[in-house]
């Protein structure tokens, strides 16, 4: 077998080391930037399938959520019924009349026809105004106090501040021998004079 000579020997060392670099290069430039760009198909594959999924699940759900909705936009047009229409006075005493009339032993005297109209302030932004109503009325202590606590219960919406009770004014002039003459159930009888803060049905959509 013939020696490879040092010439040749060096030629092939040299050979080696060029086609190592080459493949360096080739590598460097070639194969990782394309293991890049795969990285990154797989990437953007992985995130639509799990965007097409979402909106899958969103509309296998729709059904659900428009039924949702539906009963969510009942109930709020259920709670703005019961709340001050744009004729604020005729709808505020209609309702206190109507539901006073349950109670025998408790007349309403007067409302203030212009109320007063302003935020509540329950919550930043929020989207209902309020009006309050200045409210007089004549019954006996116990009478009134179960009036107070069934309008509360049955009007969520409304509250009633600054109550003050007193002897009707009429009671005092008449004097204490006018009145024996009197029913005592008469003669028991309150000046009752409180504001009614009530939410005011939105005009625009909320």
């Amino acid at each position: 077998m013939n020696k490879i000579t040092k010439d040749k020997r060096d030629k092939l060392l040299i050979i080696g080391v060029l086609t190592g670099l080459v493949v360096s290069v080739l590598y460097a430039m070639v194969i990782s930037a394309q293991r890049g760009q795969i990285a990154d198909l797989e990437d953007k594959i992985f995130r639509t399938r799990e965007s097409l999924d979402k909106n899958a699940r969103w509309i296998r759900q729709s059904a659900t959520v428009q039924a949702n909705a539906s009963a969510v936009v009942q109930d709020l047009d259920a709670v703005h019924s019961q709340m001050s229409p744009l004729d604020k006075f005729k709808w505020f005493y209609n309702s206190v009349e109507k539901f006073r009339a349950g109670y025998s032993n408790v007349s309403l005297l007067d409302i203030s026809r212009e109320p007063e109209i302003g935020e509540i302030g329950v919550l930043p932004k929020f989207p209902y105004p309020a009006a309050t109503f200045g409210v007089k009325m004549h019954s006996t202590y116990h009478d009134f106090g179960k009036f107070i606590s069934d309008f509360e219960n049955n009007f969520p919406y409304m509250r009633i501040q600054g109550l003050r009770a007193e002897i009707d004014p009429a009671q005092r002039l008449a004097g204490a021998s006018a009145m024996s003459n009197v029913d005592a159930d008469k003669r028991e009888r309150l000046l009752f004079t409180f504001k009614v803060v009530t939410l005011i049905k939105p005009i625009s959509p909320l």
